[in-house]
């Protein structure tokens, strides 16, 4: 057998052992997971999809249940594939996040909902102004 050979059938093995390691997982580890390949701490993260930093820390170290709403968020926000949180199938990311869009939505989030809607009209109008020229 030849470096090749051996490297190669290394690396299946490994890749196996991630993908399996990956199935295995719990959601809350696939969270914390994601968080991680963000290079985001508890705190931003939990920041930017509007939870509590203590309710991230209590999923992730599992105890307390991923629910439907936490996993809308973070596949709304960064981006992170449904399939991948609940089933550990396929890639982490659906589309890669965009840095200025996860901070645009992480702001957005801390505002007063009359601000929001101030905010969009604000947005919607500079569209309509890029449209006439």
């Amino acid at each position: 057998m030849n470096i090749f050979h051996k490297l190669s059938k290394r690396l299946t093995c490994y890749t196996e052992f991630l993908l399996l390691n990956y199935t295995q997982m719990t959601i809350n580890g696939r969270i914390k997971e994601a968080r991680k390949t963000l290079k985001m701490s508890q705190k931003d993260f939990a920041d930017a999809i509007c939870i509590s930093n203590t309710y991230l820390a209590s999923v992730e170290n599992g105890s307390r249940k991923a629910n439907d709403r936490l996993i809308k968020l973070c596949t709304m926000v960064f981006g992170i594939s449904e399939t991948w949180l609940k089933e550990g199938k396929g890639e982490i990311f659906s589309k890669i996040p965009d840095a200025k869009i996860t901070r645009m939505v992480s702001i957005f989030n801390k505002l007063p909902l009359p601000f929001q809607d101030y905010a969009l009209d604000q947005l919607e109008g500079l569209l309509k102004l890029r449209g006439k020229k």
